[in-house]
């Protein structure tokens, strides 16, 4: 029997599901299932995923009306039986030896799986994370080695995850536009008394101009205080001594994502005037400010702090570096 299904989200994806669809046709692991929930495509998407579909009984096709890759997420949890899940995007692509490296690992009952990750961005560039986490962890050595995992950002995604469905089936992604996994995998982590890690890369995360993260997204600022505000509860139901730290660390994650994404172009391609980037800056610097406890910072953090404060106080200066963070953007987070 499968011991592994695989939830995979898609929309408007045509361009690149085949490639993703034949990485997972050709694992070395024969034994796993996959489920794909179309998001109410507009494009060739449910087709090309029909024909796999009928050409091979692993892969099962459930389509919904259009409503966002979490709605899709939760649909496919719902449907899954095995003792274990994972995700893939319907634009990434796996090694062939992807789920074969889960077998010595599935053996060992854990509630988690967590691996290295590689993304592939524009022009050959690449790079990949680097947990560096004890291969084998309890519940207390998992709260010990967090503040790790949050420096390697971790915390992020759901495809270089394996999760025991048991322990899923209580949790729902919320309908945020960006930033549903982290929000899921803060609550999952509670949950989790075994805890396995590998650097072994099996999953290429495809960073694309355009997509999900790298647009600009007036709603950033708000899902970004929703993954803290998650965070949050974890570290306080865990009594973690990082606490106070890694709120603080989160909000000048924050503040730097949020302001790369003030540069983005819209997904119609246009941008923002720049009255309304510095309307927007200016709601984000103050925002984040606030929350940030500058005696968890290091030296030059707080010198950065001071600069953005010294910002906010000179409109001159704010113009000058907004024009610089302009010429700076390549509309992709890599």
């Amino acid at each position: 029997m499968p011991e592994l299904t695989v939830i995979m989200p898609v929309y408007n994806v045509a361009a690149y599901l085949k490639h993703t669809l034949t990485s997972l046709q050709r694992q070395t692991m024969p034994e796993f299932k996959v489920i794909i929930v179309n998001d109410g495509s507009t494009d060739e998407t449910a087709a090309i995923a029909q024909a796999v579909c009928a050409r091979d009984s692993r892969f099962t096709l459930v389509t919904t009306p259009h409503k966002s890759a979490a709605h899709a997420k939760n649909v496919g949890v719902q449907r899954a039986t095995t003792p274990y899940i994972t995700f893939v995007d319907g634009d990434d692509v796996l090694d062939l030896t992807a789920f074969a490296g889960f077998v010595p690992l599935l053996k060992q009952a854990p509630d988690l799986i967590i691996s290295d990750i590689a993304f592939d961005g524009p022009g050959n560039q690449k790079r990949q994370s680097h947990l560096n986490l004890p291969p084998k962890m309890n519940r207390a050595a998992f709260i010990a080695a967090f503040p790790q995992l949050y420096a390697a950002d971790g915390m992020f995604y759901n495809c270089n995850k394996v999760y025991r469905r048991a322990l899923f089936q209580p949790l729902t992604f919320q309908d945020l536009p960006v930033g549903e996994d982290t929000v899921l995998n803060y609550q999952y982590f509670y949950q989790c008394s075994l805890v396995l890690t590998s650097s072994r890369v099996y999953y290429h995360y495809q960073q694309r101009v355009g997509s999900a993260v790298n647009h600009y997204d007036g709603r950033r600022l708000a899902v970004r205080a929703t993954e803290t505000a998650a965070l949050c509860r974890l570290l306080k139901r865990w009594h973690s001594p990082a606490t106070a730290s890694l709120i603080t660390a989160d909000w000048l994650k924050t503040l730097t994502l949020c302001r790369k994404n003030i540069y983005f172009s819209r997904p119609d391609g246009t941008r923002l005037t720049q009255p309304e980037r510095l309307t927007k800056l200016r709601r984000i610097l103050t925002e984040c400010l606030q929350h940030i406890d500058e005696q968890q910072c290091s030296a030059s953090q707080q010198q950065q702090i001071e600069q953005y404060r010294q910002l906010l106080q000179d409109p001159e200066a704010f113009r000058q570096a907004d024009q610089q963070w302009l010429n700076e953007n390549n509309d992709i987070m890599f």
